[in-house]
């Protein structure tokens, strides 16, 4: 068999059915950098190519990818003084304030990027395939002369991110039903490079997808799930593949081709300076498995109904009805789809946050309540147009282009850094709100129920997305659990998980976090140098200290064993989608206040960033007087080094200037936890509730009571506040007497 990479054929010899290249194993010991090649990061499908000028007729190779500048003319509306009707709708205007186009210009992606080259060579430029596809697939990734390793050879148009062509020239590599007539001829034309149609295996799934590569129409033909019937601008294809999750898949599924998955499920580094034995990512080390979860998912199976209370209370009318349908009721449904509002947008028919609307064939209005694909969350639909409404109707369904996640400050650093004429994000205003669409994003990725179980307060944290939660790249991203006790007066009796905002330092000992960790396990910690354990080394890492991030509908065991993304320290049954901790209720606490938090980016991961990220980038601009202007550093941080800056400094500034990733609440709530006034003692007699009304609380009571004025422990019996309600004043008198007597005798309900 043989397997090539830009020109380059690999002889693989195949024993017990693992691939090993002739006189090429690794010796223990070799330190960093690590001597990989391009070839050692190899991924079936299109390569790198030598673009030509578009549509020009003929077999004449790979056409150029077509700046967005090129589609805009058609698919954005004017919002330079203020959003006109269904502007939202257009693509192109809410893609360029998304990270999807700010996927390469992203600090914290250049950096990891060089940190991530700095100790595998070459390993860069499967950065900037998914990065900056279209610079990429044109060639202008790491060389194999050693250029480009950092992106400097990324031009202007490639730094666009993930843009419109790299998504509308994909073809399904799979050639499902549905799919084009060309893809066939284009598919077979890859020869070698055509990603093969790996066999399901039990739960491990199978089809062209698991080689995790994208393929790209060679032609400037544009694809996507919408029938343009009688259309002439450009050439087109409908493709179904354009509304399913797969479409995701080769950027949402990373996997790191130098390793090779073993029987007893550890990874061992394979051969240097050849592709990976399989080109099965599920054989390779699961880096992150976002599209995998999706797919072992109960929301692949089908919808899943996910709704919230609708905050609307205006009717909205059917306006264009097809013609000849019965007239619609002018009526508001009580619920709504969790995502079909994104907290921003303004319906400027109700002046109302926007509920995001779609028609049925009957031309009625109605609102999506269930969920099945990566894109029902991130890109719901709505009646809008796909392009300027002067050139396109108003009637169909568009998927809308937020493409929200949950980022929470590094689209401000984006804007910050870079002039406004190469991010193409013009209007601050916009920033701000695709920012809070990312927050929304994040708060409707989950819900939380508090009861109280015994002494202790019980926590339940749901997850409400198709994936795990938190999702994505693990490297700087956490949530966890932040409980206040209070007493009767409102005071703290205890706080878990307290964050401090001057440090940026989480209290991690005494609460649950949620987060994954991955690390060099004793093989990779030789053969590098480096200690064993976690680490943020994105390429070096080959084992899974932690995961416990809480798994999506529709999980088991085995199906997300298959894919690489089983729990590590924790236990999940099959079918939980949601998380209990128990917390200890502590004496004199009545009540709890609770929040879920969610963070984007670590004090530690950006730490990491700035001790290794330690050259000048020749992308990412110097401070400056026509630029952008240093923050003053404070507190426990060390301070700036001299200009000019390295990406690791400018980043670390960066992420203290937008407030050092501070934590958004996803979730909050409180709860008595006294089921009575007279509720004061546990089951050992000690103070703090237990759910029930016994002796044990006439005791402790009438201890409290009859106590000194200076001893601390009177203040137990200060069960009434001054109008001998419920609560707490700071004194023991004969309202806490007839209070607590009186709640004594009827005891818990």
């Amino acid at each position: 068999m043989s397997i090539r990479k830009r020109g380059l054929w690999a002889p693989v010899l195949w024993l017990g059915g693992i691939g090993v290249a002739a006189g090429s194993l690794a010796l223990a010991g070799t330190g960093l950098p690590l001597p990989t090649q391009l070839s050692d990061f190899y991924l079936y499908g299109t390569q790198p190519q030598t673009p030509r000028p578009p549509n020009l007729p003929g077999d004449l190779g790979f056409n150029e990818m077509t700046s967005v500048e090129n589609c805009a003319g058609c698919h954005a509306t004017d919002i330079s003084v203020t959003e006109q009707p269904f502007s939202y709708s257009t693509p192109y205007n809410r893609w360029s304030y998304s990270m999807m186009s700010q996927s390469f210009r992203d600090p914290i992606f250049l950096a990891a990027m060089q940190v991530t080259e700095k100790v595998a060579v070459a390993s860069s430029d499967s950065c900037m395939r998914c990065h900056a596809p279209a610079g990429w697939v044109q060639d202008r990734g790491v060389q194999p002369d050693g250029s480009g390793r950092n992106g400097e050879l990324i031009e202007s148009p490639d730094r666009q991110g993930v843009n419109c062509i790299s998504c509308h020239r994909q073809v399904d590599p799979a050639n499902n039903p549905g799919a084009p007539a060309v893809d066939a001829e284009i598919l077979a034309a890859l020869g070698a490079d055509r990603p093969p149609n790996f066999p399901a295996v039990g739960e491990r799934p199978g089809s062209a997808i698991a080689a995790n590569g994208a393929v790209f129409d060679p032609e400037d033909r544009r694809r996507g799930p919408v029938d343009l019937g009688f259309f002439f601008y450009h050439q087109w294809l409908e493709s179904d593949f354009h509304r399913q999750s797969a479409m995701c898949a080769s950027c949402h599924d990373v996997s790191n081709a130098l390793f090779m998955k073993q029987p007893d499920g550890s990874y061992a580094l394979t051969p240097y300076g050849q592709p990976h034995p399989t080109g099965n990512k599920y054989d390779m080390y699961p880096m992150d498995r976002t599209y995998s979860e999706w797919l072992k998912s109960a929301f692949a199976q089908g919808p899943v109904t996910l709704t919230i209370p609708n905050p609307s209370t205006i009717p909205v009318p059917n306006e264009d009805p097809t013609p000849g349908a019965p007239p619609e009721p002018l009526a508001n449904p009580t619920l709504i789809g969790r995502y079909q509002m994104d907290g921003v947008t303004i319906d400027e028919t109700t002046g109302e946050r926007l509920i995001f609307r779609q028609r049925n064939e009957d031309g009625f209005r109605y609102v999506p309540v269930a969920y099945d694909s990566c894109q029902s969350c991130h890109q719901p639909k709505s009646i809008g147009t796909g392009c300027d409404p002067a050139l396109g109707p108003l009637s169909r369904n568009v998927p809308i282009h937020n493409f929200a996640g949950t980022n929470s400050w590094v689209l401000n650093a984006v804007n910050d850094l870079y002039p406004s004429g190469e991010t193409l994000m013009e209007r601050p205003e916009e920033v701000t709100a695709s920012v809070q669409r990312n927050l929304h994003m994040r708060r409707m990725a989950s819900d939380m129920e508090l009861s109280r179980v015994g002494p202790n307060l019980r926590v339940r944290v749901i997850n409400q997305t198709g994936h795990k939660l938190p999702g994505g790249f693990a490297e700087g991203r956490r949530m966890w659990i932040n409980v206040r006790f209070l007493n009767g007066a409102g005071g703290v009796v205890q706080e878990l998980g307290a964050y401090d905002s001057a440090t940026a330092v989480l209290d991690e000992a005494s609460t649950k976090v949620y987060e994954a960790k991955h690390g060099l396990d004793a093989a990779m910690a030789l053969e590098t140098g480096l200690p064993m354990g976690p680490t943020f080394h994105l390429d070096l890492n080959n084992k899974t200290y932690l995961d416990n991030r809480i798994p999506p509908r529709g999980f088991t065991n085995a199906g997300y064993e298959a894919i690489g993304a089983a729990p590590v320290g924790a236990t999940y049954a099959d079918g939980q989608f949601w998380d209990d901790t128990d917390f200890a209720i502590p004496a004199g606490a009545v009540r709890a206040e609770v929040s879920v938090f969610g963070q984007t980016t670590t004090r530690e991961y950006i730490e990491f960033l700035r001790s290794h990220a330690t050259d000048v980038s020749t992308i990412v601009p110097q401070p400056g007087v026509d630029t952008w202007t240093l923050p003053t550093i404070g507190g426990p941080f060390p301070p700036l080094g001299a200009a000019p800056y390295s990406l690791g400094d400018i980043v670390f500034a960066q992420w203290y200037k937008w407030g050092k990733s501070a934590p958004v609440e996803m979730d909050a709530g409180s709860v008595l936890l006294a089921c009575s006034p007279a509720d004061i003692a546990n089951t050992d007699g000690d103070a703090g509730p237990d759910g029930t009304v016994d002796n044990g609380d006439f005791s402790l009571f009438f201890s409290a009571f009859f106590a000194d004025e200076s001893d601390p422990a009177r203040l137990l019996a200060d069960v009434a506040n001054t109008d001998g309600d419920p609560g707490a004043d700071g004194t023991v008198d004969n309202g806490d007497f007839t209070l607590f007597f009186s709640a004594f005798f009827v005891g818990c309900p």
